[in-house]
C-alpha cells in the first residue's frame, strides 16, 4: 500500500464528501444572498409603510414635512 501524502488526502476526502461540501456551499450562497438584500428589503418596508399612512390620513389637508435626499417625489 502506497503512503498518502497530504494531497492525496486531502483530493481524497473531497471526493468522498462531495455531496455535504456542495450542502454547505449552497447554504453559504443562500445565507450571503439573503444579508445582501436584507437592506433593500427593510427600506421598501418603511417606504410602504409611510405611504400607507400618508394614504390613510383623513384630514382635508396633510401637511408633511420631509427630508429625502436622492429620493423622488
Amino acid at each position: 500500500m502506497r503512503p498518502l501524502t497530504t494531497n492525496k488526502l486531502v483530493l481524497k476526502r473531497l471526493v468522498d464528501d462531495w455531496k455535504l461540501l456542495l450542502s454547505i456551499f449552497v447554504g453559504i450562497v443562500i445565507a450571503t444572498s439573503l444579508v445582501a438584500g436584507a437592506p433593500i428589503y427593510i427600506r421598501t418596508l418603511e417606504r410602504q409603510g409611510l405611504d400607507t399612512a400618508i394614504d390613510r390620513a383623513e384630514q382635508r389637508f396633510l401637511n408633511v414635512y420631509t427630508v429625502a435626499p436622492y429620493t423622488t417625489l
